[in-house]
């Protein structure tokens, strides 16, 4: 099978979910058919054929003429409120032009996320009959994504821009398309009701670090992770070091552990990439670490006790729960947190909403080293048999084949969320990501 991906995303900071979900599931899928990676001729195509040094990596060729002799409009006609819709996310006209002119050499055309939808859309208007197969990774469903923003944000100029675009690609361009995918099953619904469209749940995946990691020596220490600028992990930072944290502190006895210079002081670390101002001002807080960008998170979660998940907006599955998981290191998380993926101590996570049950599940496993290790060691069973990368891509590789191919093969069709009217059992939706 020869599959197209339009790759207007920039490769060269692998510090956030998106870009490790689209790195690791092309160089999966890449084993499993033809790929070809149509990026735009800049800095981007060096950082896409540095991250995925195996596949096909082509470069769009700039424009030798001005681009207004190339608007979206020519290879794409639509009416004016959803060109404004498109021009609004972003639309490359070299990688517009190449895609359309490559797509019908190719059994299916495969983008991921919102800001490469322009170009599946582009394609869909000139193709003949359902050739190529257009799929469409949504990652997670940005009207969810929308409302989970702060009032503030929601009611800013660009705010009410991104909510009018959302709302204009739910509800009249995506359909256009085969088949989406989302992570979690609570994303796929609410495509599938927009657009119409079934939409398969993919979830993210994982990778296992050396069983060596787990070896080592676990300290008094509580770590959240996340790239800082995206806000819904610096709104998360901010609950949990100001209402979570100092409940923690005083029940470990923070305070007079810091004034007889104990040797294992229990510590928050808030370890990510581009802490805004306010988020590093947390530092100043009794026994809370603002690292900044680090070299290696995963040693960070090799040493600490419990990690936390304290959401209290974002969507889709938590590429952070999953890591640490894989690194043995019981979960402490908000429902959000944990959407979409199996809970309980059975599968390495604890899961509260409130500020004081969230403390007390903090303290109870930093007071419990052997329950904590016996959680731990649970996440990570679970993520080795359910969510490492390659089965991730088998899931996609499905999607990308159709419901005709998985029949073939014998393969069972993927749990997918179903438009409305559809005859579907909704069952396989809730066991989607489980």
């Amino acid at each position: 099978m020869k599959v197209l991906v339009p790759l207007p995303i920039d490769l060269s900071v692998m510090a956030n979910g998106r870009t490790l979900r689209v790195v690791y599931l092309l160089r999966e899928l890449n084993h499993h058919c033809d790929l070809t990676c149509l990026v735009p001729s800049d800095h981007r195509f060096e950082a896409a054929a540095l991250a995925l040094p195996n596949l096909h990596v082509v470069a769009a060729e700039p424009l030798t003429r001005p681009t207004s002799d190339a608007r979206p409009a020519d290879p794409l006609p639509m009416d004016w409120l959803s060109r404004k819709a498109l021009d609004f996310i972003g639309i490359e006209a070299p990688l517009l032009r190449a895609t359309v002119a490559r797509a019908e050499s190719y059994d299916t055309v495969f983008a991921f996320d919102t800001i490469s939808l322009v170009y599946l859309l582009a394609v869909a208007h000139r193709r003949r009959g359902r050739t190529p197969r257009l799929v469409a990774d949504m990652i997670d469903d940005p009207w969810l994504s929308y409302l989970s923003m702060s009032a503030v944000r929601k009611l800013s100029p660009d705010g009410l821009k991104q909510a009018v675009a959302v709302r204009r690609l739910r509800s009249r361009l995506i359909g256009r398309l085969d088949v989406c995918t989302a992570v979690a099953p609570r994303d796929a619904e609410s495509l599938a009701s927009a657009t119409g469209l079934a939409t398969a749940v993919v979830p993210n995946g994982v990778v296992l670090p050396h069983g060596s990691r787990l070896e080592g020596r676990r300290e008094n220490l509580v770590v959240f992770t996340g790239a800082m600028q995206f806000p819904p992990n610096a709104s998360a930072a901010c609950w949990m070091a100001k209402r979570i944290w100092p409940r923690v502190w005083k029940a470990m006895g923070g305070r007079q552990a810091r004034r007889l210079n104990a040797p294992d002081p229990v510590r928050l670390a808030i370890v990510g990439a581009s802490p805004p101002p306010h988020v590093r001002k947390l530092g100043e807080l009794p026994g809370v670490v603002v690292t900044g960008a680090v070299d290696d998170i995963g040693s960070w979660l090799s040493r600490a006790r419990v990690a936390v998940a304290p959401m209290v907006s974002g969507s889709g599955i938590k590429n952070k729960v999953l890591e640490a998981a894989a690194a043995g290191c019981p979960v402490v998380s908000t429902s959000m947190g944990v959407d979409g993926l199996p809970t309980g101590e059975a599968n390495g996570s604890l899961v509260a909403d409130l500020c004081d049950d969230f403390a007390d599940k903090i303290v109870l496993l930093l007071q419990n080293p052997a329950m904590a290790h016996t959680i731990g060691l649970a996440g990570r069973a679970m993520v080795s048999s359910q969510y490492a990368w390659p089965r991730m891509a088998q899931r996609m590789l499905r999607v990308l084949q159709g419901p005709t191919a998985a029949q073939d093969s014998g393969a069972p069709e993927e749990a997918s969320a179903c438009p409305p009217g559809s005859n579907r059992n909704r069952e396989a939706l809730t066991h989607a990501a489980s």
